[in-house]
């Protein structure tokens, strides 16, 4: 491990103690991607679940290929307690975020196939989970799209 992976690493373990002032936004993220209940409240009750869905996104986050290792590392750099909601927001930006790559395979279920279900949530061309495998449901609402 390099000195640099070794500051960064160091780093994160202090950021994650402070506070989180971001949460609410985060956790609004997260139901609107389908990671959390849409029903989900921030009760002591409540960590496992919030812990569970954040595991989930960075994992589908790094596999989603929407953005480089070295674009991830210039987010954690730049943001660092806010990396994951500055990522979101990208994410989930129409107008200047980032684009996507490509449609997602039928039956898959990604952060890809949640982002495409959530942008036709929001133009009313989907009224299902985001959080279904991408095929059926979602197909009127992409011919309507093209």
């Amino acid at each position: 491990m390099s000195a640099l992976e070794s500051i960064l690493q160091e780093a994160e373990a202090q950021l994650e103690k402070l506070p989180d002032t971001d949460g609410a936004e985060l956790m609004q993220y997260y139901r609107d991607l389908g990671y959390l209940p849409p029903t989900y409240m921030a009760t002591p009750g409540g960590k496992a679940t919030l812990q569970k869905a954040d595991v989930a996104f960075k994992r589908d986050l790094r596999a989603s290929g929407l953005f480089t290792p070295a674009q991830l590392q210039k987010l954690r750099l730049m943001h660092r307690d806010s990396f994951l909601l500055e990522a979101l927001r990208l994410l989930m930006d129409f107008d200047e975020g980032t684009p996507l790559p490509r449609m997602p395979e039928v039956g898959e279920v990604s952060l890809l196939s949640r982002l495409v279900h959530y942008r036709l949530f929001i133009y009313g061309l989907y009224a299902h989970k985001v959080d279904r495998p991408f095929g059926g449901a979602d197909q009127p609402g992409r011919k309507q799209l093209r």
